[in-house]
């Protein structure tokens, strides 16, 4: 959209995100590229397994994002955010990227590659909505998973930088 709301009809035209593909998540990164997460499997035709990147200026995909040249994630992104460090904090309901294990939650590198870093795991199910980082490069989780790291949570966890679980925010776990 143009700054005072109209279409920016300068943008390429294109298939865009493919039949059915929603976007449910957007970051602008500080060069002005912009991420985009949701159930999507294609951008203008070219795979693009729920996560692009785009050329801020013209919407073009940025063939450099290297999550995108694998196998991508395996399910819903809900939620992106781009840490002061540059890299990508990604939820969601998938249990893979590029078919390697990981439940819920993502770190990439600004490049998309995937940044081995974060080892946090949701599960039961496993659903993660929302991602916030925090002061001291904390992660806020918020979603619907009864265990983070084996550790009960309910429905909230902090996280250290690394993925760990944070042992000094409780989330009294309740079960009906």
């Amino acid at each position: 959209l143009n700054s005072d709301g109209s279409r920016d009809v300068t943008l390429p035209a294109g298939t865009g995100f493919g039949a059915g593909g929603q976007v449910l998540a957007l970051a602008v990164q500080v060069d002005g590229r912009i991420v985009a997460g949701g159930t999507f499997t294609t951008y203008n035709g070219t795979t693009a397994n729920r996560i692009v990147r785009l050329d801020g200026a013209n919407g073009a995909l940025d063939a450099a994002f290297t999550t995108a040249t694998g196998a991508g994630f395996a399910n819903t992104v809900n939620a992106l955010a781009v840490q002061t460090d540059g890299r990508i904090l990604v939820v969601g309901a998938f249990a893979t990227l590029n078919n390697a294990t990981q439940f819920g939650l993502a770190r990439l590198q600004s490049t998309g590659a995937p940044d081995a870093g974060v080892t946090a795991s949701c599960r039961a199910p496993g659903t993660v909505f929302v991602v916030q980082p925090v002061a001291g490069d904390k992660l806020v989780l918020g979603g619907l998973f009864t265990h983070v790291n084996d550790v009960p949570a309910a429905n909230i966890a902090r996280l250290t930088s690394a993925g760990a679980t944070d042992p000094t925010f409780i989330s009294y776990a309740v079960f009906c």
